[in-house]
């Protein structure tokens, strides 16, 4: 099964927290701490270059 982040979200929020929960699974799939850096940046860059309004 393959995840992605092309999900059908009704608004930014819902999107916003989203892309958050499946980024801090990532994240704790690989052991690391989804809080802080390089946490925060990874969101940041997903929210501006992937998550369209």
């Amino acid at each position: 099964m393959t995840r992605t982040l092309a999900r059908a979200w009704d608004n930014a929020d819902a999107r916003n927290r989203g892309a958050r929960r499946v980024t801090a699974e990532v994240f704790r799939r690989y052991m690391l701490k989804p809080v802080g850096q390089p946490y925060d940046s990874t969101v940041v860059y997903i929210e501006a270059h992937y998550l369209v309004d």
